[in-house]
């Protein structure tokens, strides 16, 4: 396992930083929430919160996971002082399988290896409610070659920079 799977690895970036991404959401995420209705939404590996809380001001009914403590707690702490509702927990993305069916999941810069990749994005798949639509934004493999983010790891990144997909 490489640092960017290790929960320790997350837990230190982000208790050791006030945001390791800011507040604001994802624009990618944000200009597809601001024309759609909001409904059920699903953000894995959401980390400090930033999308979650920037969806359910808007009205979405926003689950997301994390294996980061840090990443939960402050993500928690924020959405009591903004007076919003998140149902995040503690989850791996090795172990993901959705118990319930959602109009929108979410996988905003979500890295992993390919074997864990390939069966994340088929639950994923199987999790969203006929007529529901998975948006994904990645680096692309050319991000490698850049010192502003990604990882290092020419296996992690998709191919694709950005994409929503209809069910």
């Amino acid at each position: 396992m490489n640092s960017l799977t290790e929960s320790t690895f997350w837990d230190k970036r982000y208790a050791e930083n006030e945001t390791v991404y800011g507040t604001e959401p994802n624009d990618f995420f944000k200009a597809y929430l601001d024309k759609n209705t909001p409904s059920s939404l699903l953000l894995p590996c959401e980390g400090e919160g930033r999308n979650a809380i920037y969806a359910a001001k808007h009205g979405w009914m926003v689950d997301a996971f994390d294996f980061s403590r840090s990443a939960i707690q402050k993500a928690l702490e924020r959405a009591k002082r903004e007076d919003v509702s998140i149902n995040y927990v503690e989850k791996s993305i090795n172990i993901f399988n959705a118990d319930k069916k959602y109009d929108l999941i979410a996988s905003i810069y979500v890295h992993m290896e390919p074997s864990v990749r390939k069966v994340f994005h088929q639950n994923v798949i199987e999790s969203l409610k006929e007529g529901g639509t998975f948006i994904l934004e990645a680096f692309s493999k050319k991000q490698i070659n850049f010192t502003s983010g990604g990882p290092k790891d020419v296996t992690m990144p998709l191919k694709t920079c950005g994409m929503i997909l209809e069910a």
